[in-house]
């Protein structure tokens, strides 16, 4: 007896544009361009997607555009299923997400570059520090 193997479909399954869009920043969904920009996006929300512990697109879209104090704190973003981090750790992960979340700037132009993500990332160092980082706002731009 012959054992056939599992062939892939074709045409090959391509996520919708709507899904690009909310990972790679939307104007990759009027010019279907990748750039470094929508590379810069898709990295942030890369690691939100790491600290939450799911994607945050609906986070994302619950965003009101209307406002400009789109702020939540560190301790409402992480994923609830986890213990919550210690205080020097909480400090590493509030400043990487604060670059991460200046990388979902909607308009292209007024993202980091990925050089300057990675230069940021970079120089985050342990220092001691009497700020409660769990209950800091983290503010994320008007989408």
């Amino acid at each position: 007896m012959l054992c056939s193997t599992p062939q892939p479909a074709w045409p090959p399954l391509l996520p919708s544009l709507e899904l690009e869009a909310s990972v790679a920043g939307s104007e990759l969904a009027y010019t279907e361009n990748v750039t470094e920009k929508c590379d810069v996006y898709s990295f942030g929300v890369l690691v939100l997607e790491l600290f939450m512990g799911s994607h945050p697109g609906d986070l994302l879209s619950s965003l009101s555009p209307a406002t400009m104090n789109n702020e939540l704190c560190l301790q409402d973003l992480l994923d609830s299923r986890l213990v919550l981090p210690d205080a020097g750790i909480s400090r590493d992960i509030y400043l990487m997400l604060t670059v991460a979340v200046r990388c979902l700037e909607p308009s292209p132009s007024r993202r980091p570059t990925a050089r300057r993500v990675g230069d940021e990332l970079s120089t985050i160092k342990a220092c001691e520090d009497h700020v409660d980082y769990l209950h800091a706002g983290i503010t994320f731009p008007a989408l």
